[in-house]
């Protein structure tokens, strides 16, 4: 099961997660240690199997740097190939089977029926491409390694279904670890998203240590676990481990989350088929964001929550306004299509967009269907029936 606040759907899901034992849990302190040579990456089965570690260096050489399918050819060998003897067969027996597409959330593997749910987001674009980049990442691998492979990934290791469990556990389990790269940390996986009470404790545990080494003292960071307070999963090169540390106090049998990061809820759901809420108008894509917006062009920050949204049009929205609602509502796209925007439209809104390149055109899109209902629907009240071509005509500016 995924780490998820809420799967597609909206059903709450916290029968997986991480608790504090009893006697709690101490900010700064290392709930989550694995000794780096039970973590699975690309490394740790490479130095284990020879054989395979030899093929991963030989393709790093020919294609390049590529963490995600060095990590799914490791899996698919581990797996598939030595289940039996496998030091990660155990963890392996925790994990979705293969095959079990209700095992995996991701979009992904998602039927038609429910990518159709999607219908009106451009989240159903994104969902779609995966689906088809699984299948050309299968081809691919096929093509170079499979074949030239076979004693390495015998044919139950080189099927489409192996493929995408092992796509499915990378995009929704691996950690990408400082110094070390992509990797899956038993345990560290099963640690659920941070909400923002959460994320809002992380930043006072930062406040506090950074007063804390302003006035000169150390506390209780003299092993320096605060220095990880930025992180998820780290390398604790020292003890030769991966390790999680606490953001803040535990009482005993409370969950302990972690922020996995600057993910939209797109992405949420792409990866592991969830979203952390929901708002009354849809499902609410949402990420914590800082500095400058990608679309900004230079006129302003957004910083803060950044919901995005599919804006959508309906009828009733001008039932009142208009005395033939439908029909202002097609005045209404038509005008909108005019100025560039796509209908239904992505909107993405923040608590500081205030001047933005964003804010401007949700300004723009409000104030083009407001001049498309209610002004001309007073107009046309009170001058009487128009001829549509007409009406549509003064709509566009013409």
């Amino acid at each position: 099961a995924p780490p998820a606040a809420y799967r597609a759907g909206g059903v709450t899901r916290r029968d997986v997660g991480v608790f504090a034992a009893s006697g709690g849990l101490d900010a700064g302190e290392a709930y989550v240690s694995v000794p780096w040579s039970l973590v699975v990456s690309a490394e740790t089965v490479g130095a284990h199997r020879p054989a395979l570690g030899a093929l991963l260096t030989q393709l790093r050489a020919e294609y390049g740097e590529d963490e995600k399918s060095a990590l799914m050819l490791a899996l698919l060998h581990e797996r598939f190939a030595s289940p039996d003897d496998s030091p990660w067969r155990e963890y392996f027996a925790a994990l979705p089977a293969p095959g079990d597409d209700d095992g995996f959330d991701a979009t992904a593997r998602w039927s038609p029926a429910s990518l159709r749910e999607l219908q009106g987001s451009e989240v159903l674009e994104d969902a779609i491409a995966d689906q088809a980049r699984v299948r050309a990442v299968h081809k691919g691998l096929t093509k170079r390694v499979f074949e030239a492979h076979a004693s390495l990934f015998p044919p139950r290791a080189a099927t489409l279904a192996a493929t995408e469990w092992a796509w499915s556990v990378v995009h929704s389990r691996a950690s990408h670890v400082p110094t070390k790269g992509l990797a899956l940390v038993p345990l560290a996986d099963m640690i659920n998203d941070a909400d923002e009470q959460e994320e809002e404790a992380r930043a006072r545990f930062r406040r506090a240590g950074e007063e804390t080494k302003k006035n000169g003292g150390g506390g209780d960071t003299s092993n320096e676990e605060a220095r990880y307070a930025d992180d998820f999963v780290v390398y604790d090169e020292m003890n030769d481990r991966a390790a999680v540390f606490a953001k803040r106090d535990y009482r005993a049998g409370e969950e302990v989350t972690e922020k996995y990061g600057v993910w939209s809820d797109a992405d949420t759901l792409l990866s592991a088929g969830y979203v952390r809420g929901f708002s009354g108008f849809g499902a609410t894509f949402s990420h914590g964001a800082t500095g400058g917006h990608e679309e900004n062009d230079g006129e302003g920050e957004v910083s803060g929550k950044v919901s995005c949204v599919a804006v959508l049009l309906g009828a009733s929205s001008f039932a009142g306004a208009d005395a033939e609602p439908d029909f202002a509502l097609r005045r209404a796209a038509d005008a909108l299509k005019d100025h560039g925007f796509e209908v239904p439209w992505r909107a993405c809104l923040s608590p500081a967009m205030r001047g933005t390149r964003d804010a401007k055109r949700v300004a723009k899109w409000a104030s083009i269907v407001a001049e498309n209902s209610l002004g001309d629907g007073k107009e046309k009240d009170a001058r009487g029936d128009d001829d549509d071509d007409d009406a549509k005509r003064r709509a566009r500016g013409a």
